[in-house]
């Protein structure tokens, strides 16, 4: 087993080569009591383009693993979307290039209150703790 590095959102990431999905699985799967809105949050920031271009399939599996059950990866997809537009509207990104609003401090902090939300909603949904 070798360890690559791969781009991610927040640089580099490490990836493992001639490790199947089943062992990193193995790894993953302890019972522990997590909680979900960080463990999405830590998710999407190791995700890549593609993996958001699969519906973060991958990251639906790891979630699963993690929580040692089934998990909807739609469910996954909404709350790492969710991610992203708190991240992006933290970082300054156009309010009106995201939703069609006005790009007004009201509109960011509104927005940022509905993807905060609707993160929690899909951690609860998932299993999270408040």
């Amino acid at each position: 087993m070798t360890i690559t590095t791969i781009e991610s959102r927040t640089g580099q990431g490490a990836t493992l080569n001639e490790t199947s999905t089943a062992q990193v699985i193995q790894f993953l799967s302890q019972t522990s009591n997590v909680d979900v809105s960080d463990t999405l949050v830590a998710l999407w920031a190791e995700s890549t383009p593609v993996d958001a271009d699969n519906g973060y399939a991958q990251q639906a599996r790891i979630l699963a693993a993690i929580l040692d059950r089934h998990v909807n990866a739609f469910t996954v997809s909404d709350a790492m979307e969710a991610v992203g537009k708190i991240w992006a509207l933290e970082h300054g990104a156009c309010v009106t290039e995201l939703y069609g609003h006005p790009n007004t401090d009201h509109a960011r902090d509104r927005w940022l209150r509905v993807e905060q939300e609707n993160l929690t909603i899909a951690a609860l949904a998932l299993g999270g703790t408040r």
